[in-house]
């Protein structure tokens, strides 16, 4: 069975020839590379230009995608994963790293279950080192179940640990591109929404890599698309899956983070109303306004 193993690269010059390396390594045999540059300012195309040449004989095909705009991680994926000829795919972004027998266990994964989409375990490096992993009743329950799991808790999953079937990819619409740098969450939850259920890899398959010039980094585009998908999605579904508490949390937390939440306040008096049942954003609004006045004074 061809693997289509999809590089998501921008900016990566520092640390692509690490995941490129570890993508040879693998101990599945059946590889075909696609590597998608999202108009790198750096020689990220010419190093993986380079390092494909010499290792083209390791895959049974290999493709540079190149474009002369940036446009963000869910129009990269859409991009890779439209080039891929593989009946499965493996995304992986341009600083991580493969397990070396990552491939082979997904591989594994799939021929024993009949899920078309799988989540693996993630071990962080770099300033992080946690282990990032779904609670343990996830991969217990069905899609209706899991997807009640990721709207009241969240998934705590990132997308470089993605095993996915490029045949619910294409049924799925691609990733949503209205959110160019939170593209992992938005395709899960329509996942689970069209009652696929995600299968879970019980063991670490990939380093990810923390550090100050990853995509989430970039908080601001990065905070802005969370918010718009929050309000957009995730809100409404909270309220129809009868998840109140965490409507209410998700709610409170874009309430709080509005830098526009103090003209509100001027305009609509009511809105004073969530400040006193927002204890952390009163405190902020008090904290606010005494630095205001020790300026003045």
């Amino acid at each position: 069975m061809l693997v289509s193993v999809v590089v998501l690269t921008y900016n990566s010059a520092a640390f692509v020839l690490e995941t490129l390396e570890s993508i040879a390594a693998q101990t599945y045999p059946e590889l075909e590379l696609i590597v998608s540059d999202d108009c790198s300012k750096d020689n990220t195309v010419e190093i993986c230009r380079d390092w494909i040449v010499r290792y083209q004989d390791r895959f049974s095909r290999t493709e540079l995608l190149t474009v002369e705009k940036n446009t963000g991680i869910s129009n990269n994926c859409n991009r890779g994963y439209a080039a891929a000829s593989g009946q499965w795919i493996k995304g992986i972004a341009g600083d991580d790293i493969l397990r070396c027998d990552c491939i082979e266990r997904c591989v594994q994964a799939a021929e024993e279950n009949p899920e078309n989409i799988f989540l693996g375990y993630l071990q962080e490096f770099g300033a992080g080192n946690q282990i990032c992993k779904p609670k343990p009743r996830f991969e217990k329950v069905d899609a209706k179940q899991q997807l009640n799991m990721v709207l009241a808790d969240g998934l705590y999953v990132a997308a470089p640990s993605c095993f996915c079937k490029k045949s619910l990819w294409a049924k799925l619409g691609g990733f949503d591109e209205k959110y160019p740098l939170f593209e992992d969450l938005p395709f899960y939850v329509r996942v689970l929404q069209s009652g696929e259920r995600i299968g879970i890899i019980a063991q670490i398959t990939v380093n990810y890599r923390i550090h100050n010039n990853s995509a989430s980094r970039h908080f601001d585009t990065y905070s802005r698309d969370r918010r718009k998908w929050c309000r957009e999605i995730l809100i409404p579904l909270q309220w129809k899956y009868h998840h109140y508490i965490a409507w209410w949390h998700t709610t409170l937390t874009l309430w709080r983070t509005d830098s526009a939440r103090p003209q509100w306040i001027q305009k609509y008096p009511c809105y004073a109303l969530w400040l006193l049942l927002d204890f952390v954003a009163l405190k902020e609004r008090i904290a606010y306004q005494w630095k205001k006045q020790k300026k003045k004074c």
